[in-house]
């Protein structure tokens, strides 16, 4: 509520969202594409592997290895085929222009290996 009233300069009323977007002047709730973004950069900071960037980004599903039996069959699927799928493609030699699995690209489009963005990125 700290943050909500340091952008509105109030507590919300009962029908406003407390997790909200900032970049907003009235207080609307986020939006999963908000959430995602925040997910990733969240990612990147902490120089999280990139197959699991990539399984994130195809997948939305972001899987603990401590409760994988408490997850369906089909998602951890998809997630296994996600994971796969990343290894099989940064086994490719890369002929395009594109941001390969382990690669992202910078504010200024250039792209950036997960590498560079965790030394970037690092503590």
């Amino acid at each position: 509520m700290a943050a909500f009233k340091k952008k509105f300069g109030r507590d919300p009323k009962a029908d406003e969202p407390i997790f909200f977007d900032p970049s907003v002047d009235e207080p609307k709730p986020i939006t999963g594409d908000f959430l995602k973004a925040g997910i990733l950069d969240a990612m990147q900071k902490a120089g999280t592997p990139p197959e699991i960037v990539y399984a994130y980004r195809k997948t939305g599903l972001l899987l603990n290895d401590s409760r994988m039996d408490s997850y369906p069959a089909e998602a951890m699927s998809e997630w296994d085929d996600a994971i796969a799928e990343y290894f099989s493609m940064e086994a490719k030699p890369e002929n395009s222009d594109a941001a390969s699995p382990g690669e992202a690209r910078s504010a200024s489009g250039q792209k950036q290996s997960s590498g560079e963005i965790a030394r970037r990125t690092a503590i």
